[in-house]
């Protein structure tokens, strides 16, 4: 496997765990809501914070047992993934869940604000090595990402 294919793979880990554990958050958290008040429109208290946080173990296992159990490279990466799910949930197990920029378009231009060179420089982008990090979705940047602009221009 390429550099460029390991990244991309590591990458696609890193999305997918995040997605997973948003949307896992989010229905899970709708149904406690559910069954708690008998209303979808409560407001979380201290019991239910309590109760999203145990989750994250049962979180990997779900990961792990639908998204990656098929796949023959699930042996030398298991580690980062179980990593990747743990600070997933961390991120999203907030009242304002950090977000994660997903990959960039290949060929769009290259934003120095919210991306650091990787190898070279360059003007368009080539591919995402590490994404961006904002507070919350549309809120102030934590910290820029890594990504390789393309050769050339």
């Amino acid at each position: 496997m390429t550099e460029e294919g390991a990244i991309t793979k590591l990458l696609q880990i890193t999305e997918e765990s995040y997605k997973y554990c948003k949307d896992f958050s989010s229905k899970r958290y709708t149904d406690i809501v559910a069954e708690l008040t008998l209303s979808k429109r409560a407001e979380p208290n201290a019991m239910l914070i309590s109760s999203l946080q145990e989750m994250g173990a049962l979180v990997y296992e779900s990961f792990y047992r639908e998204l990656v159990s098929g796949h023959e490279w699930k042996k030398s990466v298991e580690p980062f993934i179980k990593e990747c799910v743990r600070i997933s949930w961390l991120m999203v197990d907030r009242d304002h869940p950090i977000y994660i920029k997903l990959s960039g378009k290949r060929g769009c231009e290259f934003d120095v604000d919210l991306y650091r060179y990787y190898l070279r420089r360059g003007q368009k982008m080539d591919y995402i090595v590490w994404p961006a990090l904002f507070l919350h979705e549309n809120g102030p940047l934590l910290s820029r990402g890594v990504a390789q602009p393309m050769a050339g221009k």
